[in-house]
């Protein structure tokens, strides 16, 4: 008997078919197929959801459609609700796979079909399992490998203390006039009230802050102040900069960003 609708097999054993690959071999208006099935199937008052029927989301070429997983049962009576020659071809197929899934001979078959699907699994499971111990493996050897790193980051870079621009350029040796220039120009930095601080891509990553204190102006009154001063992390980030170029230096701080995290 040659296979005229594709029937599977759910976990639980019930057998069941697509109601949209029903819908198309009893030949109706791929168009019509959502009208279809709102009408035959949902407001089907004959028709009991998860008994009769169960619907799922399909994506077809990046476009999400409906279908249903139909008991064989049900599909038939959709078939006879068809008139149709093709309706009553599809549901003889259906009762022909019933009077064959009694006989002993189709039992045998399917009994040795199961066995070959449960070691199947077993195979499948064992690959699963082997591939898991694998990962795991690699990820142990990773986090080895990122343990200094990550102590690094720990010790040096979380560190609170701050220094100046003047001192951050002397570590690589430039002015700060020129080490701030650059900067600006490359749109790490700007200017906001007199003084420097990071542009918006670079705040929140702990390369420095601004930094306020107060003291006394010519004419003897308490006034404030305001610096922008650099991290440990602030001196690394300047010292990738400035030798190894603005991308090693983004993705430093990034890096450094998420292992803090």
């Amino acid at each position: 008997m040659s296979n005229l609708i594709n029937i599977t097999k759910t976990d639980e054993g019930k057998e069941v078919v697509s109601a949209k690959e029903l819908y198309l071999k009893l030949g109706y208006n791929k168009a019509h197929w959502s009208k279809w099935w709102k009408k035959n199937i949902q407001n089907n008052e004959f028709a009991v959801e998860f008994l009769d029927y169960e619907g799922f989301a399909l994506s077809v070429n990046g476009n999400k459609t409906k279908d249903f997983a139909l008991t064989i049962d049900f599909a038939k009576k959709l078939c006879m609700l068809a008139r149709t020659k093709k309706g009553e071809e599809i549901r003889d197929y259906f009762i022909e796979r019933e009077k064959l899934s009694y006989s002993p001979k189709t039992k045998t078959l399917q009994l040795a079909e199961s066995l070959v699907l449960a070691m199947s699994v077993i195979e499948e499971s064992k690959k699963e399992n082997l591939l898991l111990q694998q990962k795991n493996e690699l990820q142990e050897q990773e986090l080895k490998k990122q343990a200094p790193k990550v102590k690094f980051f720990d010790e040096v870079l979380d560190s609170n203390s701050l220094v100046t621009t003047t001192s951050a350029a002397m570590n690589i040796g430039m002015s700060a006039i020129c080490m701030n220039r650059t900067l600006k120009q490359e749109n790490v930095i700007r200017r906001v009230d007199k003084h420097w601080v990071l542009c918006a891509d670079y705040l929140n990553y702990g390369l420095g802050k601004v930094c306020k204190y107060p003291y006394t102006n010519s004419i003897g009154e308490q006034a404030t102040s305001s610096q922008f001063k650099w991290s440990e992390k602030g001196c690394m980030f300047l010292h990738i900069f400035f030798n190894e170029g603005k991308r090693k230096a983004r993705a430093f701080m990034k890096e450094s960003a998420a292992l803090a995290a």
